[in-house]
Formats: C-alpha cells, structure tokens, sequence
C-alpha cells in the first residue's frame, strides 16, 4: 500500500485533528451501513406485534452507540458547530433507548442545518452514498477552510482515503474495521500525551478569598442567611407566596437533608435513559391507573352513570372483585401491550421509553412485571370489599390551594377509594414488597415516621380533590409478592384489609391524632427547610440509597458501615472534569463532584445560586439546572457571586472554551489547573498533599493517554 503525499510537517495539533476527522467520517459511514440493516426502522415496527419488536430490540446489537467520535468531532470548532450543540445531540442521543443509527445521522443532518453549515450538510450526504473522500473535501468548503490546521488535516485524511481505494482499484472502501486498519497506517502519528502539571502552577482566572479555608470534605450545609430565600424558589401566589412543595419531597427531606437538597433541589441526575427501579415504577403507576380507570368506565357505562361525577354510592363492577377480575386481567394484558407498544414505536423523550428493552434479562424483567400486576389483581380481587375506587391519580393543589405547615402543596394520589358515607382510602403504590418498610408501630396512636409519611399527607389534604371526602385510612400497596399492604386507618376507612398483619387499626379519634401528628410533623419539616437546615443526615443505610449527592462523608452501605466515597479522589476528580466537558447534563457524575469537591469547595448558598434563575424582566425566581447556571455564568445569577463561586465560573468557562478548541485531556488539565489545587497541594505541608498530588498528575498523564488510543482506534 502507498502512503498519503505529504504537504508539509504536521503539527501535533494538525495530527490530532487527522484523527478526529477519520474518526467521525469511519463512525459515520459504519452508521451508514448499520441504518440500512437496523431490524428496528419505525415503518418495520408499526404492524409489527408488540412481543416481537421489544424480543428484536432485546436481541439488537448495539456496539454503534459508543458515539464519541461523533460527539467529539461535532465538539471542535470550526470543524463542528460547537459545544453547545453537541452537548445538546448527545442528551438527546442518550436518552433515546429507541434510538437507531439512521436516527443518529438525520439527527445530525438537522443540527447542520440549524446550525447553518451547508459544509456538513454536504459531507453527511456523502457518507451516506458511501463516498468518504468526497464528504472529507466538502468538510474543507466551511469554516475549516480558514484555519491551517485544519486545512491540513483534512487533506491528510482525504489522501488517505483515496489511497485505500487505489488500492482495492475501486471507489468502495473495505468494511470498517478493514478500513480503520488501512487509515492507521497511512495517518501521520499522534503526538505523545502533554507533560505532567508543574507542581505549584498558579491557579488561573480570579482567586477566591484566601481568607476563606477549603473544606476537607463534602459539607453543602447549613444554608446561610443570605441564601435562604433560594432555598425554595417555587412559591404560590394565590396564599401570600407561599413556598410551593410536594408529598415526595418531604419524603426526601424525611430521608436526609442533603439528599433533599441533591435530588429534588439540585436536580443531580445523569442524562441516560436507564431501564431501572424507577422507569419501572412508573410503567406500574401508568399501567394500574388505566386499567382501574377503564373497569370503572366501563361500569358507569352499563349502569348509565357519568364517571365524571364520582359517585359515591357503589356501582356494580366497578371494583377489582372475583366477578370482574377476568376482565380486569384482560385490560392487564391490553394497557401494558399497548404502552410497551407506544414505548418501542413511538415515543421520542426519555421518560416516555425508558424500558425499552437492551438485552435479554431486561425483556424477562418485563414479563416478570407482568406476572407481578397480575397477581396483584388477583389480591385485590381477593380481598374486594365496600370500598371502590373512584380516583386515580388525582391531582390536588393545582386549582385549589392545598396550605400546610406554612407552604402551599401540591401532588398526585395513585387512587382514590370510596365509601357510601365519603371516607376515603388512599392508596399509594409501591412497586416493592411495602408491608415491612411502611408498617407504623402497633398502637392506638402510631404515626408514621417523616420518610414514609406521604400517603398520610394526601389524606389530610384529600378535600382538595373533592369536598364530599374525609381521610379514613392511608395505604401503601405493594405490587410484587406477597401484595400485603401497610398503613393505617379507621375499620371503616380500611375495609377488608383491616385484619391484615401490617395494617394498623384505629379508633376515628387515633387516626385523626395520627393525621394531627403527621400535620405537626410536615409543619417542622418546612420550617427546616426554609431555615436552610441541609447538611447529611441520612436515618438510616436505605436512605442513602440512589442518593446523587457525591462525596457524601455520611454515605452508608445497605449494611450500615460508612462508605469511603471516592468522589473527593483526585482519579474521580479528573474523570468528573471529563464528563463535565463530554456533557455537562450529567450533573450527578460530572459537575456536582467538580463543584463540592477540592477543586472549588462550593457552599450550599452557591449551589443555590447556580440552580436558580432570574427572569430579567419581572425578578421572578425559578429553579434550574446546575449546568445551565454554570454555562450561563455570572450574567445569570440572582444575586452577586462569592469569590469562591465567581473564580469556580471563571475556571469552567475557560474550560468549555478550551474544550472548543483543543482535545479533551488538554481541556481537562485547563480546568484542573485552574482550579489552583494542584498549586495548594504543591504548596502544602500536611500529611498525604504531596502523595494527593502524585496521583492527581498520574490521572491526568492517564487521561492523556486514554485520549490518544482512542484517537488511533478511530
């Protein structure tokens, strides 16, 4: 095989960008060709039974989604259009469980042209027809064209190109992973990794109050004075601006302060479509509620009676009972076909698809749940009594105000189940066991503890979905086996389930003592909130269970013993810098870590601040995500920034800036760098800094070198 002419020396930035240019247009024409064999097309899929196309999208292979060289290219200025928008593919590309390869291609074809780069729109459509040196030429009649670099790099790849097709004396390229072997050894070689940091460098960009000390460790909390107001910025203006919050989010702040402040203030989340315990939590909610809905419609039908206006009185076949459970299995069967169905079809967002299934043991979860909500029909077929429902998910605090505790809530019931006389059930579902964890204590007056405490909170504030009710009890059912409920109530508000093991039964004045107590509970749990009470303090081991908050010193294994998190480690240290650059949406694993750890030691009150916006017009507070308030930087703030948080958004907008422009190792040494801790570290003389240090400079020489193979295997 010849070798590419050469047009000069090749600086290493010139190299580097051989590389990413041959990986995005190898990446891109191996999507070409995956697109036309892909089993999953949406035509294919629209008559296609709903078992066959998620058995097809369990068994489909899916190594093409490994889209860095895509992502990276569309990252580089001027070749790409920019960070911006390649954040902005690639959130959208990982929360797609139904993404295929041609949707990947279109998608970048309409960020070309919104982005107005005739030049790319020009190249896609090349690979697409399979002719790579074409696309490369017309990547060089853009932005590119002007920079030498570039310019140079793009040659390079062209030439090589059109040398492996004199070779095989045809247009056609081999297959791809004949084709990356061929380009390896016609592209000129990567430079080797950038030098370690220099102990002591300086920090660049603004420095914080040196006065200020920076904390050993992950401490958000308490909230100062100054910051309170961010605490909560959702208010309700109908009762006096009132904060506005819901049932769960106590039920967080129950759980742990920090976590509250982490999962349902900060929005700490990743930016993946996960197939999980929550994904299918939610499909159980969805699926339960219809096929109630449905039997219950269809009752009202027979009997001519308007559903809309709830009766009260009972309606015959209304209710899950043995007479109508074979109907109701077979709504079952119906509501869960036809939401897989829309899931695998039709849906684009993430929580519209997100069980979608990726592999064998995901599609036998799925049957799995199915079998797990028929049995649960089944039990309450079994157990069918007086009560019937009437409401399902019902909205409450929306139209009506619904005050408590000194805040305004709003939330949604599972269902609604109804006496003659108005008492209520409330039913929350639990798609676990629910008995063990959401039993209360025997006793005339047990009241539940502030983490389990949401079923009783919607019925206190049961009026709110319709005057004619009262609180009778409040249950949580579990829908995996043994389907025994837990909870508490009057003999009456419980119906049959009053002589099951983990219900507790009570007189009408106990249960109202219980509400009264969880009502002083909510009261003391607001006021904390609004104090800016929130640094961990997990109450148990399971609190701390999918909590997002990073280098919690609280953290806690399912067994109890603290947990050595390495979020504060300088390996995971410069992995978050990575993920920060690669997508700032994935906040739990990039931005949060960088933000609380040693390299800007954020308080609470900044964390607030950055997760808050301003309406410049009328000054209204609203609540954000972390990421676009440190994109936005200083200009979106509601109030002035600290030294610490101003020099934290210096730093990380430089770094985005670099990330524009040079590859991701040299963007990541920027950010870490300016941090000024590999200066604090060199500089200090307390035990294990200069050990800290070492490993700090040997993360970074790893990353440099991970970059590099990664850019020689295309």
């Amino acid at each position: 095989m010849s070798t590419a002419p050469h047009d000069g020396a090749v600086t290493p930035r010139a190299a580097e960008l051989v590389w990413l240019v041959a990986g995005f247009v190898v990446t891109a024409l191996d999507l070409s060709r995956r697109a036309r064999e892909w089993p999953l097309h949406r035509e294919s899929l629209a008559g296609m039974p709903v078992d066959e196309a998620l058995r097809l999208s369990a068994a489909a292979d899916r190594s093409w989604t490994r889209l860095g060289a895509v992502t990276s290219f569309w990252m580089r200025e001027p070749l790409g259009p920019g960070p911006a928008e390649a954040w902005r593919l690639d959130r959208s590309w990982r929360g797609d469980r139904t993404l295929g390869p041609g949707d990947v291609l279109r998608s970048l074809a309409s960020s070309a042209r919104s982005s107005r780069r005739p030049d790319l729109c020009r190249a896609l459509a090349a690979l697409e027809q399979g002719r790579p040196a074409r696309a490369v030429r017309m990547m060089g009649e853009g932005p590119a064209a002007d920079d030498p670099a570039c310019a140079q790099a793009l040659r390079r790849v062209r030439d090589a190109l059109l040398d492996v097709a004199a070779e095989r004396g045809t247009r056609s390229l081999p297959a791809t992973g004949e084709l990356r072997r061929a380009l390896a050894v016609l592209l000129p070689p990567l430079v080797p990794p950038a030098p370690p940091v220099p102990a002591g460098r300086p920090a660049a960009g603004p420095a914080p109050d040196a006065a200020v000390p920076v904390p050993p460790a992950y401490a958000p909390g308490p909230v100062d004075e100054a910051a309170r107001p961010l605490v909560v910025c959702r208010t309700d203006e109908r009762v006096g601006g009132l904060p506005r919050l819901s049932a769960s989010q106590l039920e967080s702040y129950g759980e742990c302060p920090g976590k509250w402040l982490a999962l349902r203030r900060l929005s700490l989340g990743r930016v993946d479509a996960t197939f999980d315990g929550a994904a299918v939590g939610s499909l159980v909610h969805r699926v339960l509620e219809r096929v109630h809905r449905r039997l219950y419609e269809e009752a009202c039908a027979a009997a001519g009676v308007d559903p809309d206006e709830r009766p009260l009185t009972p309606v015959r076949g209304s209710a899950v009972a043995p007479d109508t459970l074979g109907r109701a299995l077979e709504l079952l069967d119906e509501e869960l076909a036809g939401d897989l169905g829309d899931q695998v079809r039709t849906y684009r967002r993430a929580a519209q698809q997100s069980v979608v299934p990726h592999s064998a043991e995901e599609l036998a979860r799925l049957s799995a749940v199915a079998d797990e909500l028929a049995g649960f029909l089944s039990w309450e077929a079994a157990h069918g009594d007086g009560l019937q429902p009437r409401w399902f998910e019902a909205a409450f605090g929306r139209e009506c105000p619904q005050v408590l505790g000194g805040a305004s809530f709003v939330g949604t019931v599972d269902r609604i189940d109804v006496a003659p006389d108005g008492l209520a059930r409330i039913v929350d579902y639990k798609h676990r066991s629910a008995a063990e964890e959401y039993c209360t204590a025997s006793g005339p007056v047990a009241a539940p503890a502030p983490r389990h405490a949401q079923a009783y909170l919607y019925a206190l504030m049961v009026d709110g979905v319709d005057p004619r009710l009262r609180p009778g009890s409040a249950l949580y059912e579990g829908t995996v086996a043994p389907w025994e409920p837990a909870g508490a109530g009057t003999a009456e508000g419980l119906g049959s389930t009053v002589m099951l093991p983990f219900v507790n039964d009570m007189q009408p004045d106990a249960f109202s003592a219980v509400l009264h107590t969880v009502a002083d509970d909510v009261a003391a749990s607001v006021g904390s909130i609004l104090a800016g009470r929130l640094a961990p303090a997990p109450v148990d081991a399971r609190a701390c269970a999918f909590c997002p908050a990073p280098g919690c010193p609280r953290r806690r294994s399912p067994e109890g013993a603290p947990v050595d998190d390495a979020a504060l480690s300088p390996e995971f240290q410069v992995s978050a810098a990575a993920t920060f650059l690669s997508q700032p949406g994935d906040t739990a694993r990039g931005l949060a870590p960088l933000l609380v750890g040693p390299l800007f030691s954020l308080s609470a009150g900044d964390l607030l601040l950055l997760a808050t916006g301003c309406d410049p017009q009328t000054g209204r507070l609203s609540h954000r995500r972390l990421d676009r308030g440190v994109l936005a930087g200083e200009a979106g703030l509601a109030a002035p920034p600290s030294s610490r948080l101003a020099h934290a958004l210096a730093v990380l907008g430089g770094a985005v800036s670099a990330a524009a422009t040079m590859p991701l190792d040299a963007a990541v040494r920027t950010l870490v760098e300016g941090s000024g801790w590999p200066g604090r570290l060199a500089a200090s003389h307390a035990p294990g800094d200069a050990a800290t240090l070492a490993r700090l400079t040997a993360a970074l020489s790893r990353l440099s070198c991970s970059e590099v193979r990664a850019r020689r295997a295309l």
